[in-house]
């Protein structure tokens, strides 16, 4: 009996053969079906690009089963000559890749093979880039100090669990696949797909395939919101922007401007629910149809090629009644689900209409693992003698690229498919042929930013921004430019903010949902997060400006050094005052000066000298107070307006006296207090007499404050008795170290 080995395809990470059950399809086609596991993620598609880890584990696990059934399959009834290969999504991608590696060049392996809904052109269907991938799975696992040795990487890798590992995979950029096959590693003799594709020594092109798509193939990219409420203009936008970004490196800003220009209704009026629908056929377009139209056109010129379009969606799923053929909603029928009632891992509930589809499906499969031809039932029998039975009907034509004639499915259920041909003819050519030439690099251009959209920088006017290629592809984020300086505005000086924004239509397409000062604080060019360093070294050359970190950095490095400046300045003027004061007491020859400025410097040599002669004076006792008032007196006309400080001390109505510190300009006095005027009574919590904290001089009950100040003092002694107060805080060990 024929043979088919169905290989599952939910996605690289996650799936198991083990939910599909192949009983209905291999009962009603007389045929085995077979459906295996192979190694997914990390442990299937791990590569750093050299032997230190190869990658592509998971198609060697593939080539394991095909010589296992060639080995074996005869015991269980099977025909080793005869078996095909069917696989769908990511399943159809990695079989369709396995095609092209030197694993499969061995013909007794298989002899015929199906691809639904996947193919090795697809962005996902590649790794975005295999080396990445590892170091970024090394960071998350804690391996980051073997980032650049591969050997050391692989054996951190290794000294993980599994369990470690599967949960810390990183997050691919949308549209695209991390761990998944790679043609930089073992099995392949080319590093591009379309190379390989003209490639006539492959066994892709000695096989016949079957193509087969569905209409909403996409669906699936919508979020609940799309679904529900459609798609805004700039929803739409930020859809598209993303897809352009990520896919394409050259002439993004043209390529969006087609693509959001093509795919509009224009001859209906275009609102959520339109836009929403034309979303659905562009992602289509781009994630399968197209890249699977590719393959198919280059291989028709080598082997026989058949296609087909399955548009039809299971009532019992309740999908929306604008969704014909979302992605899988063929493979219940392929596999036979209607005719009992639905099987694992499919719906339950069918009609008569979709059992007869089912039968149908499943007539030309089981027809073309039998023979190679899905018309014919048994072997050597001719195209145009076999019989038809109840649920024969149309012939499938082979597909080529002049008639490009497919089988479509579901355009009625319950009636025979139909053939058609050109299947989005324009929709085709547009992505095969139009785009592939704009997507070049403009060698005529004279800036870095000729291949990237319009406002790129602004991270909103994306969809998923956190999954952008150019972010994944840089581990260690390049600091930001300096923004370039905005061009001279023309408009007249009354023209307001406001009225900028809402004469940018680029800005309010793309932003409309967003709030207006994002619009206006994001226009300017600004590397995002993990640019890559090329790009920022071309952009630093063109601003000629540095970096914004490093130009705050040297400004407040200037700032500190000059209040550092400041501070030494004042210390040494403040030292240099105190030797003038010192000196100057000495010149006079006054016992009385010389006593009260030796007794002024008395005191420890760490406290201020403002604090140190305040101190003093309110210190000194009732007796030397009444001798000083009499040495005063006397010496009284040798101190005239220019003296450096005079202290007049009188008795005021007993008990209390009345100390006077005046300036040598002004006499207004500026301390009033009662006698023995200890040391902390000039306090005022901090300011300039705030009293050295170690006295043990206390506030008496019955002092008498007054802490009026002279409007100006522009006496000598106020350059040192403004003094900085000592700071209580603790030394701090931190340091910045500015790369």
């Amino acid at each position: 009996m024929p043979v088919m080995v169905f290989i599952h395809g939910e996605s690289y990470d996650v799936g198991t053969g083990n939910a599909y059950d192949g009983s209905v399809l291999a009962s009603y086609g007389g045929i085995i079906v077979v459906t295996v596991n192979y190694r997914l993620g990390v442990l299937g598609f791990l590569s750093t690009g050299d032997a230190h880890a190869r990658g592509n584990y998971a198609l060697l696990d593939l080539l394991a089963i095909l010589t296992w059934i060639k080995d074996n399959i005869a015991a269980f009834g099977g025909d080793k000559d005869r078996v095909t290969l069917f696989g769908h999504g990511y399943g159809a991608a990695l079989v369709n890749v396995f095609l092209f590696s030197n694993m499969a060049r061995d013909e007794t392996y298989f002899q015929r093979v199906i691809l639904q809904s996947g193919s090795a052109l697809s962005s996902w269907a590649m790794s975005v880039n295999a080396l990445m991938c590892a170091k970024r799975l090394a960071i998350n696992v804690n391996c980051t100090g073997n980032l650049n040795n591969s050997e050391r990487l692989i054996n951190c890798l290794r000294s993980k669990s599994v369990e470690e590992l599967v949960e810390n995979v990183p997050i691919a950029p949308k549209y695209y696949s991390c761990f998944a096959p790679t043609l930089n590693s073992q099995g392949f003799s080319s590093q591009s797909i379309r190379e390989l594709m003209k490639d006539k020594r492959t066994r892709f092109a000695k096989t016949p395939i079957i193509f087969g798509i569905t209409k909403d193939e996409a669906f699936s990219y919508l979020t609940e919101q799309d679904i529900r409420n459609g798609i805004s203009n700039a929803r739409k936008a930020q859809i598209i922007r993303t897809f352009v970004q990520n896919v394409y490196h050259h002439q993004r800003q043209k390529i969006f401007n087609i693509l959001d220009h093509e795919y509009a209704s224009w001859e209906k009026t275009q609102d959520d629910s339109t836009r929403r629908i034309n979303i659905i056929n562009m992602l289509s377009d781009a994630l399968y149809v197209a890249p699977l139209m590719e393959v198919a056109k280059e291989h028709s010129k080598h082997s026989d090629t058949y296609l087909y379009v399955f548009s039809h969606s299971t009532a019992s799923e309740n999908y929306p009644d604008w969704i014909k053929g979302a992605h899988g909603d063929d493979l219940p029928y392929t596999f036979g689900a209607p005719l009992v009632g639905g099987i694992s891992p499919f719906p339950t509930v069918y009609s008569d209409a979709e059992k007869t589809l089912s039968e149908r499906m499943m007539q030309l499969w089981t027809n073309f693992a039998k023979t190679g031809d899905p018309n014919l039932p048994e072997d050597n029998v001719p195209a145009s003698s076999f019989t038809r039975s109840r649920n024969q009907g149309v012939r499938w034509w082979k597909y080529d690229t002049d008639s490009q004639m497919y089988l479509a499915f579901g355009e009625a259920p319950g009636k025979e498919p139909i053939i058609q041909s050109h299947y989005r003819g324009k929709e085709m050519a547009l992505w095969m042929n139009l785009l592939p030439k704009i997507n070049v690099s403009d060698r005529q251009g004279n800036t870095p930013d000729t291949d990237e959209l319009e406002h790129y920088s602004n991270m909103s006017t994306f969809d998923s921004s956190d999954r952008l290629v150019k972010d994944f592809n840089e581990i260690f984020p390049s600091p930001p430019p300096m923004p370039p300086t905005p061009p001279p505005n023309d408009k007249p000086d009354d023209t307001t903010d406001d009225e900028t924004i809402t004469n940018d239509p680029l800005l309010d397409k793309y932003s409309v949902d967003l709030p207006r000062i994002q619009l206006v604080t994001t226009t300017h060019k600004l590397v995002t997060p993990f640019e890559r360093l090329e790009d920022l070294k071309n952009r630093e050359s063109n601003t000629g400006s540095p970096p914004i970190p490093l130009s705050i950095t040297v400004a407040v490095g200037c700032s500190l050094l000059f209040l550092n400046l400041l501070i030494l300045a004042g210390v040494f003027y403040q030292r240099k005052r105190i030797r003038e004061l010192r000196n100057k007491g000495e010149s006079d020859g006054s016992d009385a000066a010389d006593k009260q400025i030796k007794q002024t410097f008395s005191e420890d040599a760490s406290r201020d000298p403002g604090e140190q002669e305040l101190a003093s004076l309110m210190q000194i006792t009732h007796e030397d107070r009444e001798r000083n008032t009499n040495l005063l007196k006397t010496n009284s006309q040798d101190f005239d307006d220019k003296s450096l400080v005079y202290k007049t001390i009188k008795k005021v109505s007993s008990p209390q006296i009345t100390c006077h510190i005046t300036s040598a300009i002004s006499t207004k006095p500026i301390l009033s207090i009662h006698e023995n005027c200890p040391a902390n009574i000039l306090s005022n919590k901090g300011g300039q007499f705030a009293p050295n904290q170690t006295s043990s001089s206390s506030l008496r009950p019955g002092h008498l404050i007054s802490t009026r100040l002279p409007a100006v003092d522009r006496s000598p002694t106020s350059q040192y008795q403004h003094f900085v107060p000592r700071s209580n805080q603790n030394t701090s060990n931190n340091a910045v170290t500015i790369v």
